[in-house]
């Protein structure tokens, strides 16, 4: 599932709505709180505008969620995939 980019919807909440899509369900019926997985406050702050305006460079986070691999994008894309075992991966081989 990938959700486009969007400046007016906070990443936390594009997040939790391609998940709970994802999942078929509505965002409110997640079975796992998102902030038990990652900073909310923190995801929004990391790509937002800098103090004068201008926008963040280009980058990417990604994050474990249930059986999930999600990953954010600078540009406000969300991606969420199903994915094999995460735990114990080196981050480098995914």
């Amino acid at each position: 599932m990938h959700q486009g980019p969007s400046t007016e919807q906070q990443l936390s909440s594009k997040v939790i709505e391609a998940l709970a899509a994802e999942e078929g369900v509505a965002p409110t019926e997640l079975r796992d709180p998102l902030y038990d997985v990652i900073e909310l406050e923190a995801l929004d702050d990391l790509f937002s505008d800098r103090r004068d305006g201008s926008p963040r460079s280009d980058g990417l986070v990604v994050f474990a969620y249930q059986s999930y691999e999600v990953t954010v994008y600078s540009d406000g894309r969300v991606d969420v995939r199903e994915s094999d075992d995460l735990h114990g991966q080196d981050p480098d081989t995914r």
